[in-house]
């Protein structure tokens, strides 16, 4: 999480004092600068919204970086740290040629930082089991799925005004249609419906999708700032009836080619060669840092989520993060090379390198998220109601006679999967395991269960394989472990642990490889 935070921190500092060129500047127009102005209500509208929003992630990370045994306290040394860093970037700004350095920015990001700390303090503990377990944090894919419905409403900026309702509307009608980016609105919206029904919440529901759009659609219509094009209009009404008509096994595999064309092909758009070839920028955010800096924001963080949704996609069809991760990396590093070819966005090596912060914020969140997963179900299965240790429901007694003790060392993936399988089987872990036994010896009793086990699908956290430990206690019939001391005979260092580690793997390694796509 810290590392998170020092580079959220980099990021800042490096958007604040881009382009690099220093000017010094004297005494004298340094006095003159509204650096020491700190009446906010001259901010206009845009400064304040995007010094409001920079600091929110900022206030949210220190929050869960720095603990301390009382909230209040934490977050008055947040938010002093918090004006620090941003005053001390409005003191740089002075040499900065073309920046205007203010005391009023450092407080909105101040105001901003409180904001990230007050949703870093929200009690969502009792609200999260609508969507997850009651100490997991969300899936990656529903996350990103929320995130665009949040973009949609983009800079946040609400008003009843009805000449903004009219501009709007005047604007959506009288422009003209690109079918290109038609198809890259219907794609991105059946795939946040795809990733806002395979999680794991029990709010969202197929038939909720259209109240979703016309909420989400109707919504933007009253945000300053916000441009919403006829094909985003056009594309979450098409959607609508589409997503019923897609075959439910062959949708991830159509959404992922779909998304990646649609992607590509609007990177192109219009397909005009240059008259010159134009150079490869090599500073990143280059041409994000020029221009109108929060709708260059909102393009970044939009090329984020599209990004982290062709990811996701391609590990469920079966890839693992780090290939998915190079695959989309390499693939915009190439289009980004082609586009000094032709007119459009500015090649430059941004897009690539999002791709590899995305794979790495991924690994990072499921690896928290794999944590915390396996403690609740660490303390499900040890722990009843009142702290006492008591058996799984189903499982022998622990003190039962006949049943022999055994500490598996696991990977959490693994362990992961176990637990996956005994809640879809409503099995108890001992179960899970004794059958992963008897399928490996060939007992004819396995056969009835055998495809119990096949149909057990390993979700995205098992997918992403986080190669760390975990120890999980079990106990076995005295026949189903002297199978497994049989089986750990013909392993190569004849541990029964590492015996049925492998087993546990081939199980998974079968369900990845012959799995039906969601």
């Amino acid at each position: 999480m810290r590392a998170l935070l020092y580079t959220f921190i980099f990021l800042i500092t490096y958007g604040s004092l881009y382009p690099f060129a220093f000017e010094s500047t004297t005494l004298e127009e340094a006095l003159r600068s509204p650096l020491l102005d700190f009446r906010m209500g001259n901010s206009r509208r845009g400064d304040l919204v995007s010094n409001l929003l920079l600091f929110v992630p900022f206030g949210f990370l220190a929050f869960h970086c720095y603990s301390g045994s009382k909230p209040v306290p934490r977050v008055v040394n947040i938010l002093i740290g918090a004006f620090v860093l941003a005053y001390l970037i409005q003191v740089a700004q002075l040499i900065v040629p073309g920046r205007t350095p203010s005391g009023s920015d450092a407080l909105w990001n101040v105001l901003g930082c409180a904001a990230g700390c007050a949703l870093a303090n929200l009690p969502t503990a009792k609200y999260r089991h609508h969507f997850t377990g009651p100490e997991e944090l969300p899936p990656v894919a529903l996350v990103l799925g929320l995130l665009w419905l949040l973009y949609n409403w983009a800079p946040f900026v609400p008003s009843l005004d009805l000449q903004l309702l009219k501009n709007h509307i005047k604007v959506i009608i009288s422009s003209d249609m690109d079918t290109l980016w038609l198809l890259r609105k219907v794609v991105m919206w059946l795939v946040i419906f795809h990733f806002l029904r395979t999680g794991p919440s029990r709010l969202v529901r197929d038939t909720l999708f259209p109240v979703i759009v016309l909420v989400t659609l109707f919504g933007g219509l009253f945000i300053v700032g916000h441009r919403t094009s006829i094909e985003h209009i056009a594309g979450g009404l098409i959607s609508i009836p589409l997503w019923f008509l897609i075959h439910h096994r062959a949708r991830s595999l159509w959404l992922t080619l779909f998304l990646g064309f649609a992607v590509l092909a609007t990177t192109f758009t219009p397909f005009e060669a240059r008259n010159q070839i134009s150079s490869f920028q090599w500073v990143p955010f280059s041409g994000a840092l020029e221009g109108n800096l929060m709708l260059n924001v909102m393009s970044i963080f939009n090329k984020l989520i599209v990004y982290g949704a062709l990811i996701c996609l391609l590990i469920e069809t079966g890839l693992q993060l780090r290939t998915a991760t190079a695959l989309v990396a390499v693939v915009l590093f190439a289009s980004e090379l082609l586009q000094v070819f032709f007119n459009g966005p500015t090649p430059e090596i941004t897009d690539p390198l999002l791709a590899l912060a995305i794979g790495i914020t991924f690994r990072w969140y499921e690896r928290i998220r794999a944590a915390g997963s396996q403690r609740a179900d660490t303390e499900q299965l040890a722990h009843g109601t009142n702290g006492a240790r008591r058996a799984p429901i189903g499982a022998a007694p622990v003190d039962a006679p006949g049943r022999e003790d055994l500490i598996l060392n696991l990977h959490q993936y693994q362990a992961l999967f176990l637990q996956q399988a005994a809640d879809t089987l409503g099995w108890t872990l001992d179960m899970i395991c004794t059958e992963v036994i008897k399928l490996a010896a060939a007992d004819p009793s396995a056969s009835a269960t055998s495809n119990s086990l096949d149909r057990i699908q390993p979700n995205r956290t098992v997918l992403v394989r986080d190669p760390g430990w975990t120890a999980l206690a079990i106990k076995l019939d005295k026949e189903i472990h002297d199978s497994l001391i049989e089986l750990a005979k013909n392993s190569p260092n004849n541990s029964q642990s590492s015996t049925l580690r492998h087993l546990i793997d081939d199980h998974i390694n079968w369900q990845v490889k012959n799995r039906e796509p969601q």
